[in-house]
């Protein structure tokens, strides 16, 4: 199954689950806005004027929807344009720097800001999903996607992964 219909597939999981909740609580609608207009071929970075290529499993994602609300447990995924904005909230910036002093055995902790992008974010309950580059721009490699839910850092080797485990309910 390739990205885009894994994310389908997803959407409509999601939307299942997110409308049937709890009997006690109240449905909860994701939001998927439509791709941006003029696809950026570069991911913002951590690091302030420090871009990656996209890779093919980010064009997918990108070319299927910009923002999505409520796409994992809370969190939104960003648009390209909302990832470089985000990178200019002070909020953000406070929760991003936030996370390493939290985690301190995590892997931001060792990774240069160059080799990080943020992919999503739920401030609301200081949760991020973060982009892992390979050492090598130009090598094409897929990033990893590192998640940090509750008290809980997730990582996958790459975003089919990730959407796998989500579709399969296992994160």
């Amino acid at each position: 199954m390739n990205i885009h219909d894994m994310l389908t597939a997803y959407q409509r999981i999601n939307e299942n689950r997110l409308t049937r909740p709890h009997p006690l609580l109240p449905p909860i609608y994701q939001v998927v806005e439509p791709p941006e207009a003029e696809l950026s071929s570069k991911v913002p970075t951590l690091q302030r004027g420090h871009y990656r290529k996209i890779t093919p499993y980010l064009r997918a994602r990108f070319e299927y929807a910009g923002s999505w609300k409520e796409a994992d447990a809370g969190n939104e995924w960003l648009g390209l344009k909302q990832m470089e904005a985000a990178l200019q909230d002070p909020s953000v910036l406070e929760q991003i720097r936030a996370r390493p002093e939290i985690w301190t055995e995590s892997p931001l902790v060792q990774i240069p800001s160059s080799r990080i992008s943020l992919f999503g974010l739920y401030p609301e309950q200081y949760e991020e999903i973060y982009l892992i580059w390979p050492r090598d721009d130009d090598d094409g490699s897929e990033p990893e996607i590192l998640s940090y839910a509750g008290n809980y850092e997730y990582q996958f080797s790459n975003f089919a992964e990730y959407l796998k485990c989500l579709i399969d309910g296992e994160s």
